[in-house]
């Protein structure tokens, strides 16, 4: 597909539906590169998309309608984006057929792997035997680089059987900041110490700049936790420190599992064989700041020959650091003052009231004189677009007196 009107016909241009407000975009292909063509933006009125969900779909076809007239684009295809929440990813194994009886089999199999009706989602998938969307990064040519082919029942396939010794990488275009990846690898047929690396990187800028987690590394001693600052390492421009790692390494003609896992500066990882019971603890934990977020994850085969790797099974998915666990004291009836500080997450405010046996509102400390208690935490939007929730909860130590109150059902 030609994004943003890019490329050969059909043209298309880029969509964004946000919370606030229609985004429409069109580029153009000029001498010296890209240039805009045609830019608008439409207001959304308040609500209309709430919680990541369309509320008023007549109001906001209004505004697609409005915001592409505005900006005078006449192509009729648009290029737009899934929310990570809104998008699942299935590898479903099928037996051979042809083009017009995968599509139905697709059909059929998406019934049991997605929790909506099959007519309410966008339904697209890729059959496993085309390299659709990757980008080769590492600077080896000719014989040099290996081969990478495809299989419906092994995915990526690499093979380097002679020739220089090296990382090699396949990026793919996904912007990202916390996330997790889970991956499964099959491993060399014959041990070779560094030839047993078949890892993903993560968090990684055009340049290269980024994070990797490669099994097999250091003669095959262990898993590493790689931090590099371009597309060609380790050694060159590119460097390839090793921030952390655990033992042992991987066995030969083997199928393993494995989880990287990045959210803000914490960075951990764990790789085990398939068929035995995954780790419940991480097994390697390191703390690094250098690349809060990036455009691209890998593939990364290395790193003598010969490698002969199969990358199985990749599933990428956003994560969220979870709120610490705060322990609190004796509150004063009221708003508190350090508005949640210590829990870190989207809370504009928590108010604690306490009533006695007759219903008046008392302090909440001591708290023998304490007969209920009304909690109300106000959840807010950092970005504004959504307006504060309020949650109000409530605790009897004895039954309420039969006098009418504020608290009293």
């Amino acid at each position: 597909m030609a994004l943003f009107g890019l490329g050969k016909k059909p043209l298309t241009f880029g969509l964004d539906i946000g919370s606030s407000s229609v985004k429409a975009i069109e580029l153009v292909e000029g001498k010296a590169g890209y240039a805009l063509k045609a830019f608008a933006q439409v207001p959304l009125p308040r609500d209309v998309i709430s919680e990541g969900s369309i509320k008023e779909p007549g109001l906001v076809s209004d505004a697609i309608r409005e915001c592409v007239q505005k900006a005078g684009i006449t192509n009729t295809a648009a290029a737009i984006s899934v929310s990570g929440r809104e998008g699942i990813v299935k590898r479903v194994p099928l037996p051979k057929v042809t083009a017009k009886e995968l599509a139905d089999a697709i059909t059929l199999e998406a019934e049991h792997h997605i929790p909506f009706a099959v007519d309410d989602v966008f339904l697209d998938y890729q059959d496993g035997t085309v390299l659709d969307g990757w980008t080769r990064r590492d600077a080896y040519t000719g014989l040099n680089q290996g081969t990478y082919s495809t299989s419906a029942t092994d995915g990526f396939i690499f093979n380097l059987a002679t020739l220089a010794t090296g990382y090699r990488e396949l990026s793919k275009n996904v912007p990202h900041t916390d996330v997790e990846i889970f991956w499964g690898f099959w491993n060399n047929s014959a041990d070779n110490a560094n030839g047993n690396q078949a890892g993903v990187g993560a968090r990684l800028n055009d340049a290269g700049l980024g994070y990797r987690l490669v099994p097999g590394c250091s003669n095959n001693g262990g898993t590493c936790i790689y931090y590099a600052t371009a597309w060609t390492w380790p050694g060159g421009s590119g460097g390839g420190t090793i921030l952390g790692g655990m033992a042992p390494g991987v066995a030969t003609n083997t199928s393993y599992f494995g989880r990287f896992y990045l959210v803000g500066s914490t960075i951990q990882a764990k790789v085990w064989q398939v068929g035995t019971t995954e780790p419940v603890a991480w097994q390697a934990t390191v703390a690094n700041s250098n690349a809060s977020g990036g455009n691209h994850y890998s593939l990364v085969d290395s790193r003598v020959p010969s490698m002969d790797h199969r990358h199985r099974t990749l599933i990428i998915r956003p994560r969220v650091a979870v709120d610490p666990t705060v322990t609190v004291g004796l509150e004063s009836s009221g708003a508190r003052s350090d508005a949640l500080a210590p829990l870190a997450g989207p809370f504009r405010s928590l108010t604690v009231a306490c009533f006695d046996a007759t219903n008046a509102s008392i302090a909440c400390a001591p708290a023998t004189s304490v007969r209920a208690v009304r909690v109300t935490l106000v959840v807010m939007d950092p970005t504004g677009a959504v307006s504060d929730i309020t949650l109000t909860d409530e605790a009897f130590r004895q039954a309420c007196p039969s006098t009418s109150s504020p608290i009293c059902r």
